[in-house]
């Protein structure tokens, strides 16, 4: 079956594509319906078409039952949830197949994932992180670790707005909030002045604070980031056996914020994504290697199925999350639902 990845407009959402409107979908009237789907596309939109394997991951935009749903004459439902959680482990690339890591395998297991996500570029911490909570590369968000650290700084960029600026405007009165090691995330990328809920610690104290946070607030979108993975990276090197030890102690405090969640009673409205925002090699990134630039990211909710995803960059989170959500994304975007 064929899904064509789908950009979100601000206004109209993402719309259905043609061939999931036919009525029926067989193998006589597949290589008709392939080429009147893509007859509009560039080349580049035609590359951005996933022939095998996505269907399954479709159904985070609620096709879950999505045959049924043809045969009746339905188009596919959008899946909303009430809740998205995002696990952001800084400097992780995709390292954790080398290691004990229990609770990230949880979202292979159960989830769709690919240890293929690419991270922006370069490969630095604000421009990823940049990328992946404003839809876009970085050389329109500008963003760096000078300028996040700076104490003039505030971002409020209203052309590529955070994913916590479009979730605010489209749902006033909702809790949102980002719990962060590295504070100039809380600083330097989300907007200030929109009331996000801001937190920030080292790993285990700001691990309490975020399961507090979920079981006695319930939010409707929490950003966490974990970031003594990058600084083992930085001082011991990234692979070496005292990293690989500090990414199986940040996988404990994801089975931390797992039970939180159960303990919150919010587990089947929650959709769960983890991520990185780059790996590393030797003691540095910043560069182009595949262990700089491959990350690990995997999502778990009521509506997914077991899959494995291609063909997805850091950037993607943000239209993903939009989507859960029932909000509608930026039209300047470079970002799509995987």
């Amino acid at each position: 079956l064929l899904f064509q990845k789908v950009r979100l407009k601000r206004g109209a959402g993402a719309e259905t594509p043609a061939f999931l409107k036919e009525k029926s979908f067989n193998i006589q009237n597949f290589e008709d319906l392939l080429k009147s789907s893509t007859k509009d596309l560039s080349g580049g939109q035609k590359q951005r078409i996933a022939i095998a394997g996505a269907l399954a991951f479709f159904c985070l935009l609620g096709s879950k039952g999505l045959k049924n749903k043809q045969q009746e004459d339905k188009t596919p439902e959008r899946f909303i949830y009430q809740h998205v959680i995002i696990i952001g482990i800084d400097g992780a690339g995709n390292f954790h197949q080398n290691c004990d890591t229990p609770n990230m395998d949880k979202f292979i297991e159960k989830g769709a994932w690919t240890d293929h996500c690419r991270a922006a570029t370069p490969s630095i911490s604000a421009q990823c992180w940049g990328s992946m909570l404003t839809g876009v590369k970085p050389y329109l968000h500008k963003l760096t670790n000078d300028v996040v650290t700076s104490k003039e700084h505030r971002y409020n960029n209203k052309d590529y707005p955070t994913f916590f600026k479009l979730v605010r405007d489209a749902h006033p009165d909702a809790e949102l909030g980002s719990f962060c090691n590295w504070y100039p995330i809380n600083d330097g990328i989300v907007e200030q002045s929109i009331g996000v809920t801001f937190g920030t610690d080292y790993d285990a104290a700001l691990t309490e604070k975020i399961c507090n946070y979920i079981e006695e607030k319930k939010p409707e979108l929490l950003f966490i980031q974990f970031d003594s993975v990058d600084h083992a990276g930085h001082s011991e090197v990234y692979g070496s056996p005292e990293y690989l030890e500090t990414v199986e102690e940040v996988d404990g405090f994801v089975g931390q914020i797992f039970d939180s969640v159960d303990n919150a009673g919010i587990k089947n409205d929650t959709l769960l994504i983890i991520t990185a925002d780059h790996g590393g090699i030797g003691t540095s990134h910043g560069g182009k290697s595949e262990e700089e630039m491959n990350v690990f990211f995997g999502a778990i909710g009521k509506s997914i199925n077991k899959t494995e995803l291609t063909d997805v960059q850091g950037r993607d989170l943000a239209s993903v999350v939009c989507y859960a959500l029932g909000v509608d994304g930026n039209e300047n975007w470079d970002s799509y639902i995987p």
